[in-house]
Protein backbone atom coordinates (compact mmCIF):
# COMPACT_ATOMS: atom_id res chain seq x y z
CA UNK A 1 0.00 0.00 0.00
CA UNK A 2 1.85 3.39 -1.04
CA UNK A 3 2.24 5.76 1.41
CA UNK A 4 -0.84 8.20 0.34
CA UNK A 5 -3.29 5.45 0.63
CA UNK A 6 -1.93 3.93 3.89
CA UNK A 7 -2.31 8.05 5.29
CA UNK A 8 -5.91 8.31 4.03
CA UNK A 9 -6.66 4.30 5.69
CA UNK A 10 -5.63 5.93 9.09
CA UNK A 11 -7.23 9.33 8.63
CA UNK A 12 -10.59 7.24 7.64
CA UNK A 13 -9.90 5.61 10.62
CA UNK A 14 -9.25 8.12 12.82
CA UNK A 15 -12.49 9.60 11.91
CA UNK A 16 -14.29 7.21 12.60
CA UNK A 17 -13.37 6.92 15.97
CA UNK A 18 -13.53 10.21 17.10
CA UNK A 19 -17.03 10.02 15.38
CA UNK A 20 -18.02 7.01 17.67
CA UNK A 21 -16.55 8.63 20.73
CA UNK A 22 -18.43 12.14 19.86
CA UNK A 23 -21.55 10.78 19.30
CA UNK A 24 -21.21 7.58 22.31
CA UNK A 25 -20.64 11.28 25.09
CA UNK A 26 -23.59 13.08 23.37
CA UNK A 27 -25.62 10.40 23.77
CA UNK A 28 -25.22 9.33 27.30
CA UNK A 29 -26.59 12.83 27.91
CA UNK A 30 -30.00 12.54 29.47
CA UNK A 31 -32.25 13.76 26.90
CA UNK A 32 -34.59 16.88 26.96
CA UNK A 33 -37.65 16.77 28.33
CA UNK A 34 -39.07 19.71 26.09
CA UNK A 35 -40.74 18.13 23.21
CA UNK A 36 -38.29 20.89 20.65
CA UNK A 37 -35.27 20.48 22.34
CA UNK A 38 -35.82 16.54 22.15
CA UNK A 39 -36.57 17.04 18.30
CA UNK A 40 -33.53 18.84 18.10
CA UNK A 41 -31.65 16.01 20.30
CA UNK A 42 -33.27 13.51 18.31
CA UNK A 43 -32.12 14.81 15.00
CA UNK A 44 -28.68 15.51 16.25
CA UNK A 45 -28.26 11.67 17.15
CA UNK A 46 -29.76 10.60 13.60
CA UNK A 47 -26.99 13.33 12.08
CA UNK A 48 -24.17 11.75 13.97
CA UNK A 49 -25.48 8.22 13.34
CA UNK A 50 -25.46 8.82 9.51
CA UNK A 51 -22.06 9.86 9.24
CA UNK A 52 -20.31 7.27 11.56
CA UNK A 53 -22.44 5.39 8.69
CA UNK A 54 -21.09 7.22 5.66
CA UNK A 55 -17.60 7.13 6.76
CA UNK A 56 -17.64 3.08 7.77
CA UNK A 57 -18.98 3.10 3.94
CA UNK A 58 -16.41 4.90 2.68
CA UNK A 59 -13.30 2.85 4.64
CA UNK A 60 -15.43 -0.16 3.17
CA UNK A 61 -15.29 1.32 -0.30
CA UNK A 62 -11.22 2.04 0.23
CA UNK A 63 -10.83 -1.57 1.11
CA UNK A 64 -12.52 -2.98 -2.13
CA UNK A 65 -10.57 -0.78 -4.38
CA UNK A 66 -7.27 -1.43 -2.61
CA UNK A 67 -5.92 -3.76 -5.51
CA UNK A 68 -7.11 -1.02 -8.03
CA UNK A 69 -5.37 1.29 -9.76
CA UNK A 70 -5.56 4.89 -8.49
CA UNK A 71 -7.61 7.03 -11.05
CA UNK A 72 -4.91 9.77 -11.17
CA UNK A 73 -1.91 6.90 -11.95
CA UNK A 74 -4.38 5.92 -14.27
CA UNK A 75 -4.76 8.96 -16.05
CA UNK A 76 -1.25 9.84 -16.52
CA UNK A 77 -0.24 6.45 -18.40
CA UNK A 78 -2.84 7.87 -20.73
CA UNK A 79 -1.61 11.29 -20.73
CA UNK A 80 1.81 9.61 -21.23
CA UNK A 81 0.74 7.28 -24.20
CA UNK A 82 -1.21 10.11 -25.96
CA UNK A 83 2.11 12.21 -25.60
CA UNK A 84 4.18 8.76 -27.09
CA UNK A 85 1.54 8.42 -30.25
CA UNK A 86 2.36 12.07 -30.97
CA UNK A 87 -1.55 12.76 -30.34
CA UNK A 88 -3.11 16.08 -29.26
CA UNK A 89 -4.95 16.35 -26.61
CA UNK A 90 -6.98 19.73 -27.82
CA UNK A 91 -10.84 19.88 -28.52
CA UNK A 92 -10.04 22.28 -31.15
Amino acid sequence: MSDKNNFLSETWSDYLNKAIKDYHLFAMQASPLDAKEFTAYHNACKAALAHIVMLQKLMQLKDDKKNEPDFFDLLEQARKATDEEGHDDSFD
